[in-house]
């Protein structure tokens, strides 16, 4: 009889070709937890990237305004560019007075300027963020609200009208970057 069971063992051995049915389950459940974290934070870090996206583009917007002003001593506004959704632009077109500076925004980011002689405000968002920034020409920081994702630039966080010398963008605009 000794020399039988190692002779049983050994054959059940080499018949077991595969995983139990608990493992497969426990490897299954493994994989949904990790699906479970991973998904959710994952639309948040697309988010963020369009956000960064936005905040790129006013960050444009402010430096061809300071072109414009340079060349023109005035500030520009969208209005009137012919851009593609005039005022509120996306994709490229000329900006500035007499359309000197060219600015191409992301796919999905969008771009609104009102200029005087001495004063602009820009706001900008990038559809598939969560956030709207602003800038205005008498300050040094940005400003931004939260917005839905999927919501194109619009009412209240338009571009306010430029005033010399007042925080336009307070109003609408709570946050600091």
């Amino acid at each position: 009889m000794d020399n039988k069971r190692p002779q049983a063992r050994q054959i059940m051995m080499k018949a077991r070709h595969g995983f139990t049915m608990i493992e497969l389950l426990l490897v299954m459940a493994i994989i949904a937890i990790l699906a479970a974290i991973g998904i959710p934070q994952l639309a948040q870090y697309k988010i963020r990237v369009y956000n960064a996206s936005a905040l790129t583009d006013i960050q444009t917007a402010r430096i061809a305004e300071q072109s414009v002003f340079a060349d023109k001593q005035q500030y520009a506004s969208t209005a009137g560019t012919g851009c593609t959704g005039d005022p509120i632009c996306t994709g490229t077109f000329g900006f500035g007075v007499a359309g000197v500076v060219d600015i191409v925004l992301r796919p999905g980011g969008a771009l609104e300027a009102n200029g005087t002689p001495s004063s602009y405000t820009a706001a900008t968002k990038n559809i598939r963020g969560d956030r709207v920034y602003c800038t205005d020409s008498d300050l040094s920081f940005i400003r931004y609200a939260t917005d839905v994702v999927n919501a194109p630039l619009g009412m209240p966080y338009r571009a306010p009208t430029a005033n010399q010398n007042v925080d336009d963008c307070a109003a609408n605009f709570p946050f600091i970057q």
